[in-house]
């Protein structure tokens, strides 16, 4: 136990201290995040503009990292299926004969068909963003974050995507071009508010995805109404107490301590840049605004109240690309 520190209240070390058990009892030695990539990607396809946003990320991913691409059209209202081949063989890759259902039935069973294990969708699904405006996800969004036992790499608003360059095709080398789009993949992003099941598989793709030489942020949401709760009880218990944002804050990086660790040993061994930042939920940045030069990822607790809200609230304001990572379908 430390020596006593008269500048401390007995609350403030006291939260220390429980934090410092918790880190020891549940943290320990932090293994380097092991990057997850993707073997097999579905691309659904709506009609919509947004598929001009969609088609540069898929053709990334095959192109990066050599894996099988299948293109799906999920439309209700058109069956013909002349766009998905099409597509396909603009992208070779393989054309998903039309199903029956609703269109998130028809995307669930295109990625049950294929076996993928990330599937690019657009959001809202058949429609152009402006026409259902900032406050709309969709049906069809809603019940694949319900139901999608894949990640889901949802596209909201279109921007132009650099493509994957290859200065020498037979070699597979090269990286993007200096001009003529973003990459999504250069900036990574990911929020995490509360504990989260899927927090680690999350960071595992953001350590997979980020292109070479980019950057990862981590980044802690300290919910403004959990920040109230605690200084509230707390300030019961000893009113003249220490209870800064400062010293919550430290032990919400305590808490997730091993996570952090792991993602600074992967960034060392990937060659990527890493940066941990914590704020409050009122004076965060929407890091889901920006002109759609990064890929922002999110942890998707199922049944968890907080992290079901946050997702759908970043998805229906966001202006760049949003990586979803879900834990199992609840039975």
């Amino acid at each position: 136990m430390s020596s006593f520190d008269p500048s401390e209240s007995t609350v403030g070390r006291s939260l220390d201290q429980g934090m410092d058990l918790f880190r020891r009892a549940h943290v320990g030695d932090a293994a380097p995040i092991k990057p997850l990539t993707p073997r097999s990607v579905l691309l659904v396809l709506d009609g919509s503009g947004q598929d001009a946003c969609s088609k540069p990320l898929a053709a990334h991913l095959k192109a990066r990292f050599g894996c099988e691409l299948h293109v799906a059209d999920a439309r209700e209202s058109d069956r013909a299926e002349t766009t998905a081949v099409a597509v396909a063989e603009e992208l070779r890759a393989r054309a998903l004969p039309r199903t029956d259902g609703e269109s998130y039935e028809q995307i669930l069973a295109a990625i049950e068909r294929t076996g993928c294990d990330l599937a690019i969708v657009p959001c809202p699904f058949g429609r152009e963003p402006e026409s259902v405006g900032p406050h709309s996800a969709g049906l069809t969004t809603d019940m694949l974050l319900a139901r999608s036992p894949v990640p889901l790499l949802v596209v909201r608003w279109p921007f132009p995507v650099k493509p994957f360059f290859q200065d020498k095709p037979e070699e597979g080398s090269g990286e993007f071009p200096a001009a003529g789009g973003a990459s999504p993949f250069a900036k990574i992003g990911m929020t995490l508010v509360g504990e989260n099941d899927a927090a680690r598989p999350a960071a595992a793709w953001a350590t997979g995805l980020v292109s070479s030489g980019g950057g990862v942020q981590l980044e802690l949401l300290l919910e403004e109404e959990f920040y109230q709760n605690v200084r509230a009880a707390l300030f019961e218990l000893d009113p003249d107490g220490d209870i800064s944002h400062e010293r919550l804050t430290r032990a919400l990086r305590k808490e997730y301590g091993n996570l952090h660790a792991g993602l600074s040993k992967a960034a060392e061994a990937g060659g990527f840049a890493y940066e941990l930042m914590t704020r409050r939920e009122e004076s965060a940045p929407n890091i889901t605004a920006g002109p759609g030069d990064r890929l922002v990822i999110l942890p998707l607790e199922r049944g968890d109240h907080h992290s079901e809200g946050h997702v759908a609230d970043a998805l229906r304001r966001t202006a760049n690309p949003i990586l979803v990572v879900p834990t199992a379908v609840r039975g």
